[in-house]
């Protein structure tokens, strides 16, 4: 009985002296970590985000949709419905990108009709989109659906 508590006892500091061994062969691994937020995404990756989150970002309202349209420029009343009914958008191909200015190919999809599809959407159309930088972030200016 004795010496089953002595063998854990031996365990019990093995198991944190290894765990600090390997943290400290790690540490100086890699060099300097990267800030996640500092990481700069490209421009079509960036229009991309914004295409896609327009239908969740009408549906929850408020400061998120917002900050996805310049003013005047988000959907409401009657039109408002027509966004946010199940359905997606998706930037097709590669945006066309001048200056503060952008013209996005976009591709409108919604939920197949078959009770049995999970996750499959049907395309509904095609349409283009315009988007201006506002104090450097991407807006949407124009969002006509298809």
């Amino acid at each position: 009985m004795h010496r089953r508590f002595l063998d854990r006892g031996r365990l019990f500091l093995v198991g944190p002296v290894a765990v600090l061994g390997l943290l400290a062969a790690f540490a100086g691994c890699g060099g300097k970590a990267v800030d996640p937020t500092s990481v700069v995404q490209p421009e079509a990756a960036l229009l991309k985000g914004l295409v896609s989150n327009v239908s969740g970002a009408l549906r929850d309202g408020g400061a998120r949709a917002e900050g996805l349209f310049t003013e005047g420029a988000a959907p409401t009343g009657a039109d408002l419905a027509k966004y946010i009914t199940p359905v997606v958008f998706s930037l097709e191909g590669e945006p066309e990108i001048s200056g503060d200015s952008a013209t996005l190919t976009v591709k409108m999809w919604k939920p197949s009709e078959n009770p049995n599809a999970v996750d499959e959407y049907t395309e509904v159309g095609q349409t283009k989109w315009n988007a201006v930088k506002v104090d450097g972030k991407w807006r949407l200016k124009d969002v006509p659906l298809p």
